[in-house]
C-alpha cells in the first residue's frame, strides 16, 4: 500500500564538517564516524578510499583518481581509461569497465595503479555496464548483447554465461544493465531498448539466475528502462524506472523474499526525471533532473516516507554512491543548463538530513571531471 509522502523543509542535527585546504581541496575537521547504521556489520574490511573515474569534457580520455575517506586527500591521474569508464569494486579489487568503443575490463590492486592485475577485451561494441564477483567469478553485463558473461578472475577467460535471448528485442540485444548479487543469485535489469528506432522502449524486466550459471527466469516485468540498486539489507533492493522526458518513472523497493513491490517515489510527484538512487539501511537518496537540466538531491526516510530536499544545482550530477560509513558521495561535472560551472567536483552529504558534510559547501576537485564512483 502506498504511504503519503511528506516534504521536510528543516534539517536535523549538524554533522561533522570539512574545511577547504589552501590548495582548494577539502578536509574533515574531525574524524568522521558513521552517520547511521548502514547494516554492514558483516563487512570485514573497513573502506578507506573512494575510487573515481574522471573524464575530459569532450569524452576524449579519462583517468582514475582516489580519495582518502578520512583526509579527503586526492591522488589524481593514477591510470588512463577511456572517455567513458565505469568503476566498481569487489573482494579488494577495483574493476574498471572501459566503454566508448574500447570495451575492455581491467582489475587493479588498490595500492598499485601502474598496471592492471589483468585486462581482457569484450566483443566489439559490447558496451559493458556493470560487474560483480559472485561464486569466485567476475560477471559483466553488456548492453549490446543478449547474454552476460562470467570470467575467471585470474585470467579474464570466459568460464560461463547466462542467455538473455528470451528478452532480446528487435535489435538482437537485451540491453542488460545493472547487477545485484545476493546469496549466489544474480539479479539483472534488462532495459529492452529498440536501439535502431531512436532507443524507444520495448518493455523492461528484472531477471534472476544462479551465479554458477544456468537458465535465467523472469522475476517481473517493469519498465521502462529499469535499473537496480543494492541495499545494505539484502532482503530488498531498489528498482528505478523511467525514460528521459515523460513522467513515466518511479523508484520501487522490491522484497526478494516475498516478491512484494512497494512504490517509494514517482517522477510525477517530483516533476522531474529520477536519474539515480542509493540506499542506506534507513534512507534513500535520489537525484532528479528537470528537462531544463536543473538537478536536485533529495533524501527519503524509508519508514515514514518523509522527503527532505537538498542540493539544487545546474551541474550534471552524474553518479551517486553511499559508502560504508553511510555518507552519500556525488560526482558532479559541467552540465547543459544555463549557469553551469566550467569544472566538476565531488560532494558529500548526510542521507538523513540531505545536508553537505563539507564546510561552507566546499568540494573535492580532480584534474578531469568526476564521472563515476565506488568505494574500497
Amino acid at each position: 500500500m502506498r504511504r503519503h509522502l511528506w516534504i521536510a523543509l528543516t534539517g536535523q542535527a549538524c554533522m561533522p564538517t570539512a574545511t577547504p585546504k589552501s590548495d582548494g581541496t577539502a578536509r574533515f575537521d574531525t574524524a568522521i564516524e558513521s552517520t547511521e547504521d548502514t547494516g554492514l556489520e558483516g563487512v570485514d574490511a573497513k573502506q578507506t578510499m573512494a575510487i573515481l573515474s574522471t573524464i575530459a569534457a569532450d569524452f576524449s580520455m579519462g583517468a582514475i583518481a582516489t580519495i582518502d575517506l578520512e583526509t579527503l586527500e586526492v591522488h589524481d591521474a593514477l591510470a588512463a581509461t577511456s572517455g567513458d569508464a565505469v568503476v566498481r569494486t569487489a573482494e579488494g579489487r577495483a574493476i574498471v569497465l572501459n566503454r566508448l568503443n574500447t570495451d575492455t575490463v581491467r582489475l587493479y590492486a588498490p595500492d598499485d595503479w601502474t598496471a592492471p592485475l589483468i585486462e581482457f577485451a569484450l566483443p566489439d561494441l559490447a558496451n559493458p555496464q556493470d560487474a560483480v564477483i559472485c561464486d569466485d567469478r567476475l560477471w559483466v553485463t553488456q548492453h549490446n548483447r543478449a547474454e552476460i558473461t562470467a570470467h575467471q578472475i585470474s585470467s579474464g577467460l570466459v568460464v560461463g554465461s547466462i542467455d538473455l535471448s528470451p528478452w532480446a528485442g528487435t535489435d538482437g540485444a537485451a540491453e542488460a544493465a545493472s547487477l545485484v548479487a545476493i546469496d549466489s543469485t544474480l539479479w539483472v535489469a534488462v532495459q529492452q531498448f529498440k536501439q535502431d528506432d531512436g532507443w524507444a522502449s520495448e518493455g523492461g524486466a528484472i531477471i534472476s539466475a544462479p551465479c554458477s550459471g544456468g537458465d535465467a527466469q523472469e522475476v517481473l516485468k517493469i519498465g521502462p528502462s529499469p535499473g537496480l540498486t543494492a541495499s545494505p539489507d539484502e532482503s530488498f533492493f531498489a528498482i528505478r524506472t523511467g525514460l528521459y522526458g515523460p513522467p513515466d518513472g518511479a523508484v520501487h523497493l522490491y522484497d526478494r523474499t516475498s516478491g512484494t513491490l512497494t512504490e517509494l517515489l514517482t517522477e510525477e510527484e517530483v516533476g522531474a526525471d529520477i536519474t539515480s538512487v542509493a540506499l542506506t539501511q534507513t534512507h534513500a537518496v535520489v537525484i532528479t533532473a528537470t528537462q531544463d537540466w536543473a538537478y536536485r538531491l533529495s533524501c527519503i526516510d524509508l519508514e515514514s516516507r518523509e522527503l527532505t530536499q537538498g542540493l539544487e544545482t545546474s551541474q550534471f550530477l552524474s553518479d551517486l554512491t553511499i559508502n560504508q560509513a553511510g555518507q552519500a558521495w556525488v560526482a558532479s561535472r559541467p552540465g547543459w543548463a544555463a549557469g553551469t560551472a566550467s569544472s566538476g567536483e565531488v560532494l558529500v552529504f548526510d542521507p538523513t538530513t540531505c545536508k553537505s558534510l563539507l564546510a561552507d559547501d566546499s568540494a573535492i576537485t580532480t584534474a578531469l571531471n568526476p564521472y563515476n564512483l565506488a568505494f574500497l
